[in-house]
């Protein structure tokens, strides 16, 4: 179909296809912006029950608006082709199943799912179940952001239709309930998010056949495969975490999307610890290895100086490590962690000069491995019970600094993003109303704080112009109106004059329209009657009864209704 056009949209390029439709990058010239159409496919345009369903996905996705659900603009039937399509957002990026085939690392993976299972919390409370939880509908911007696609076969979890007894969805992700084709609610999606964290941590999904039924089996029946077996970094929370999730039972498993978020990151984050310290234990027997690596480092930049900063760390000689870390500061003043295991390095120096501080040392510890993962409150935290604990060294101080204006950084661009992206979403919704001045004005509005936030700048100049045709329609329509109001009034008080000049601009600029002709003749009638009714009176006063009767009577000649009112 590329090249071919769908009600206003033209087909430019495929962008990827499934059993039940094939998604196209479309262009909306009216609006002068990519979209992505779904075309259900043309076998399917005859099913009515296939009809349905894809009509429901339309009406069930354009009533959400979240920052991590793609939006749904239209749903359409071209009258040509018989082929039915959804409209949505077309969005610049990957999927997560093409950043899959090795293990993620934690944070990145804790933040995907986190925003998948926000986006999950919002539809689930307005009863939209997704059914299809799998990589290729997550997608991910070019800015990062995640949004959740493809509701292709989501459904209203009121509906009580049969069809919520179909087998639908990918057999790696499919929980066992809904593998068996019994009935599935919220915790079935969970169960599908679960299934894509292990494949994101693991590197491969837990439950793989040589079918589909064979994967189907393994999801009913077959335990959980260990993921610290494929990857022994995974901390022991986060795999009994994943456990749960992966229930058979749903009554096992988290109730919510948002229980199931706060758990990931709970447990995440009980874990960095551990993890920190486990990646600098010192290594006694290695030492004169490392520290010959760690000169041979100094050779190769700044990735040299870090590692040979590591490994120091690895053997305690904390003293090399100021100095890799003074070497790296003078190159690059925010590379990596380094100035929070410098504040590590000084406090461990002072520690063993002063036979105490293992407590401070373990903060500091675990203040860097909250660096590591930009959780810079818990960083600035961390930093600051250390100090009240005991001395601080120089290299403490900056880094508790640092941390403090890195938090308040953070913070600002939350705030920011999360305002922009309410923002964004009012604005579309407004769009989509055709308020376009209102959807102008907090396009600007963004603009004015991120001018290359998504896309404010093409659909502002888009508001733009729709507001300028709108106005110029009513400009037009609001000056006809008004000048024939005022030829009415006009008519309503006698007076004539006026009124055949208002009909007069009015019957040039519509030289067609009858009614305007009718009522244009009757008010140059009327000029004439009330001449010679004016005339008549004046003939009265100077007692010229019989010439004032003959204007009467020619007045009376060209309007059938001319009442003698001068008695």
């Amino acid at each position: 179909m590329i090249g071919q056009t769908l009600g206003k949209y033209q087909l430019l390029k495929e962008l990827g296809r499934g059993g039940f439709a094939t998604v196209y990058q479309g262009y909306d010239a009216g609006l002068e912006r990519y979209v992505a159409l779904k075309v259900l496919h043309p076998e399917l345009t005859r099913d009515e029950v296939a009809l349905r369903r894809f009509q429901r996905e339309a009406m069930a996705v354009a009533r959400m608006r979240h920052a991590n659900i793609i939006i749904v603009y239209e749903f359409g039937e071209d009258p040509v082709s018989g082929s039915a399509y959804i409209v949505m957002e077309y969005v610049e990026g990957d999927t997560l199943k093409g950043r899959l085939g090795k293990p993620i690392p934690l944070a990145e993976t804790q933040r995907i799912i986190g925003d998948v299972a926000s986006a999950l919390d919002y539809a689930h409370n307005r009863g939209v179940i997704h059914r299809d939880i799998k990589p290729a509908n997550i997608l991910i911007t070019n800015e990062n952001q995640v949004v959740l696609a493809d509701f292709g076969i989501a459904l209203l979890a009121q509906n009580s239709s049969s069809l919520t007894r179909g087998l639908l969805g990918t057999p790696q992700y499919m929980a066992p309930e809904q593998a068996l084709g019994e009935p599935i609610d919220a915790r079935s999606d969970l169960y599908a998010l679960g299934i894509v964290l292990y494949e994101m941590l693991a590197g491969q999904p837990p439950f793989r056949g040589d079918s589909p039924l064979a994967t189907l089996a393994l999801q009913v029946n077959a335990p959980l495969p260990k993921l610290r077996a494929t990857n022994p970094a995974v901390p022991e929370a986060v795999e009994a975490m994943i456990e749960r999730a992966l229930a058979k039972d749903p009554a096992q498993r988290y109730p919510t999307a948002a229980e199931f978020r706060a758990a990931l990151q709970e447990a995440a984050e009980s874990a960095q610890s551990a993890m920190g310290m486990a990646t600098y234990s010192p290594d006694v027997a290695a030492a004169a290895q490392q520290r010959q690596q760690s000169g041979d480092a100094r050779l190769g930049g700044l990735p040299g100086l870090y590692q040979g900063m590591l490994e120091a760390a690895q053997e305690g000689d904390w003293q090399q490590v100021l100095e890799f870390g003074q070497a790296i500061r003078t190159m690059d003043p925010n590379y990596r962690d380094v100035v929070a295991l410098m504040a590590r390095a000084s406090a461990q120096q002072y520690a063993e000069q002063n036979r105490s501080g293992a407590i401070e040392l373990k903060l500091l510890e675990q203040a860097r491995v909250a660096w590591q993962a930009d959780r810079w409150a818990d960083a600035v935290q961390l930093f600051e019970q250390a100090l009240r604990l005991a001395p601080g060294t120089a290299e403490v101080e900056e880094a508790l600094n640092e941390a403090r204006r890195r938090l308040a950084e953070s913070e600002a661009q939350a705030r920011l993003r999360t305002r922009l992206e309410r923002q964004y979403i009012r604005a579309t919704m407004l769009m989509d109303e055709e308020r376009w001045l209102d959807a102008e004005q907090v396009f600007a509005q963004i603009i004015a704080q991120a001018p290359d936030f998504r896309d404010v700048q093409e659909l502002r100049a888009q508001a733009h112009a729709r507001q300028a045709e709108l106005e110029r329609s009513t400009q037009q329509a609001f000056s006809a109106e008004g000048t024939i109001e005022r030829a009415h009034e006009a008519m309503a008080g006698g007076e004539w004059v006026m009124a055949c000049e208002l009909l007069e601009q009015m019957a040039e600029a519509h030289p067609d329209d009858e009614e305007i002709a009718e009522q244009l003749a009757r008010a140059r009638v009327m000029v004439q009657v009330s001449e010679l009714n004016a005339t008549a009176a004046a003939l009265v006063e100077q007692g010229r009864w019989a010439e004032a009767m003959e204007k009467m009577e020619e007045a009376k000649r060209l309007d059938p209704h001319y009442r003698e009112a001068l008695g």
